[in-house]
């Protein structure tokens, strides 16, 4: 039997709070617009991340990331940075949220389901309680091909 061989490659994103990871999604994309606007790929919404806060590029397997003029900064290994192509183990720092972002190999089995992907978009609320507190991660109101995590307010 011949396993299926890598036609392409995803991104693979950790979204982690202080208290630990609270999301993780795929992009079949090259792209990913990271800010506090709605038509943002990946939304964070927290009064620190700026409406275009961020972009992410994936370049064959280097994955480059790009601030956007945003008004509080993106970090990498605590460095402010404009635009920095990411070695193997550094996170993005924007507001609260540390990012964790790995390339993964995909077959042509998986492109099908990588073409969905394409098409959502995902929400981050700002984090009021704990992440291990996340009951339902898609929001049930959401529209359509937007995945929403909201997450609890602190007491």
């Amino acid at each position: 039997m011949v396993k299926d061989q890598a036609i392409g490659n995803v991104m693979v994103v950790s979204v982690f709070s202080e208290s630990g990871q609270i999301a993780q999604f795929s992009y079949g994309m090259s792209l990913i617009r990271i800010g506090r606007d709605p038509g943002s790929d990946l939304q964070l919404k927290h009064k620190s991340v700026s409406r275009y806060h961020a972009t992410v590029m994936l370049s064959g397997r280097e994955i480059i990331v790009y601030d956007n003029d945003s008004a509080n900064g993106t970090f990498v290994s605590s460095n402010r940075i404009h635009e920095r192509t990411m070695a193997d183990g550094e996170d993005i720092q924007i507001g609260p949220y540390r990012l964790s972002i790995t390339v993964r190999g995909v077959t042509k089995s998986e492109a099908s389901r990588i073409r969905a992907v394409r098409q959502e978009s995902h929400t981050i609320t700002e984090a009021i309680n704990e992440p291990s507190d996340i009951s339902a991660p898609v929001a049930p109101d959401s529209p359509p091909g937007t995945n929403t995590v909201e997450m609890p307010r602190r007491s």
